[in-house]
């Protein structure tokens, strides 16, 4: 038996193996980057269109603009705290339009929540370059035509 004796070549090579390892890594940040980025806009859009729901039942039984504001922010009442990589989300826009001859009230409610991407490098995004925090808004708008009179108080 000879020491030159030839290797067998069916194996995988320590470069193979290195160069998948590391595509496997980059695939799971992405992946990971994705379903935070996902879960946020879910969380966001479910808190607005609630918040929405509320304002509009609070205006269709004819309540003026600050109880239909304390009707929106109910439904914020319904979602947690936040947590490490999505925040709790705000109100950047409220209003509540009525128009002069009083046919047709239009509600309207923006909410933003902040998003810690966990690999910030991965997305293509030229904002993300000095912050890692993404902010993901959703806006509903809710028109009602020939809404009821204000409540009187009593």
């Amino acid at each position: 038996m000879s020491l030159t004796a030839k290797r067998k070549t069916t194996g995988q090579s320590v470069v193979e193996i290195g160069i998948s390892v590391f595509l496997l890594i980059v695939l799971s940040l992405i992946i990971s980057n994705i379903f935070v980025i996902s879960k946020a806009q879910a969380y966001n859009e479910r808190i607005c269109r609630d918040s929405i729901l509320l304002a509009g039942k609070a205006a269709l039984d004819g309540n003026d603009s600050a109880k239909v504001f304390k009707a929106a922010t109910a439904g914020m009442e319904n979602c947690g705290m936040g947590g490490f990589f999505i925040r709790r989300p705000e109100y950047t826009i409220f209003s509540d339009d009525i128009t002069k001859d009083t046919t047709e009230r239009v509600l309207k409610i923006q909410t933003k929540t902040k998003v810690l991407v966990p690999c910030p490098v991965l997305v293509f995004d030229a904002g993300l370059s000095t912050s890692p925090i993404l902010e993901v808004k959703t806006t509903y708008t809710y028109k009602i035509k020939n809404p009821k009179p204000f409540k009187s108080e009593k």
